[in-house]
């Protein structure tokens, strides 16, 4: 089961106008604040949350939000595995898919807003003769893990100052 509550709120920097929505889950509760313009949808492709840009470039960039239901924390150790496989799956679905890796981003790691350890890693790559950015983000909420994706073209770039802003922003509660 899932809910959206919204609220709206203002401010003087570049969210002229911000929505905070309340996303309920059986596992918890995600707060995340939307830019104008964004809109966000439930249970697309299996995703139980997505938010999505205002259309640009003839396309809208999206950022999933999944509750994973896992309590574990992320260490340095298990990571470097876990990118060395996010190499090899990110080679294997190029080559599937006719794409072509441009750039694998290096892993970071830095504090939420809200106090969260933020994991994120990701991949520039051309598909059809786009090139585009993904960028996959895990949220250490307490002992929960919360994992985001983000794709846009790489046209689109402003769009990440705005999806840097919500995956900073975000928090939960159990």
């Amino acid at each position: 089961m899932f809910s959206i509550l919204v609220f709206l709120s203002t401010g003087l920097d570049s969210f002229a106008s911000v929505r905070a929505d309340v996303l309920k889950t059986d596992m918890g509760t995600i707060l995340v604040s939307r830019p104008r313009g964004w809109t966000i949808e439930e249970r697309v492709l299996g995703l139980p949350f997505v938010l999505f840009g205002p259309k640009e470039n003839g396309q809208r960039s999206n950022v999933s939000l999944t509750h994973t239901g896992q309590e574990l924390k992320l260490d340095s150790p298990a990571l470097k595995k876990d990118i060395l496989n996010y190499k090899l799956g990110k080679s294997k679905w190029a080559n599937k898919v006719g794409a072509k890796i441009i750039k694998i981003l290096p892993l970071k790691t830095y504090q939420s807003e809200r106090g969260h350890k933020v994991t994120q890693v990701g991949v520039t790559y051309q598909f059809k003769k786009k090139n585009y950015i993904e960028k996959s983000y895990y949220i250490e909420c307490g002992i929960n893990l919360l994992h985001s994706k983000a794709l846009t073209l790489e046209k689109n770039k402003s769009h990440y100052h705005e999806i840097e802003k919500m995956i900073k922003g975000i928090d939960c509660a159990q």
